[in-house]
C-alpha cells in the first residue's frame, strides 16, 4: 500500500458484493493501514481506515478516516488522536465531512487583511 495518509477510495465489486479497498497517497504513515469493521454513522454505512502518523517529537498519532460504503465512497469523518509526550500535549480532533458536491460560497469578514499585506 505504500506509506501514505491521505486516502483515495476504490470500490470493486466481487461476486455481487461491494468490497471497499483503500489506497493512500500523501504524508508518510508510521505503519500499515488497517480497515475497521463496517459500522453506521448518522444512518450511513461506513468503514474506517486506520493508520498512524509520525509526530514531530518522535511519537505517533492515530488517524482514522471513515469512508461511506455507498455507491459514492467519500470520507465522512476524520479522527486524529495523540497521547501527551514530554514535548507535546495530547491532541484529539474530529472533523465531519458532508454536503459533497454542493456549492459553497464564502464571504470574508469586512475587516479581513489580504494575505499579500501580511
Amino acid at each position: 500500500m505504500g506509506q501514505h495518509s491521505v486516502f483515495e477510495q476504490r470500490v470493486f465489486r466481487r461476486r455481487g458484493r461491494r468490497n471497499t479497498r483503500v489506497r493512500a497517497q500523501g504524508a508518510p504513515t508510521a505503519g500499515a493501514l488497517t480497515e475497521t469493521a463496517p459500522t453506521v454513522m448518522d444512518g450511513e454505512s461506513v468503514v474506517g481506515i486506520r493508520g498512524t502518523l509520525p509526530a514531530s517529537d518522535g511519537t505517533t498519532a492515530l488517524d482514522v478516516v471513515y469512508v461511506s460504503r455507498s455507491s459514492r465512497p467519500l470520507p465522512v469523518l476524520v479522527i486524529l488522536s495523540r497521547k501527551a509526550s514530554p514535548i507535546l500535549p495530547a491532541v484529539s480532533s474530529r472533523v465531519k465531512l458532508s454536503n459533497w458536491g454542493e456549492h459553497l460560497t464564502l464571504t470574508p469578514p469586512a475587516d479581513a487583511i489580504p494575505a499579500s499585506k501580511l
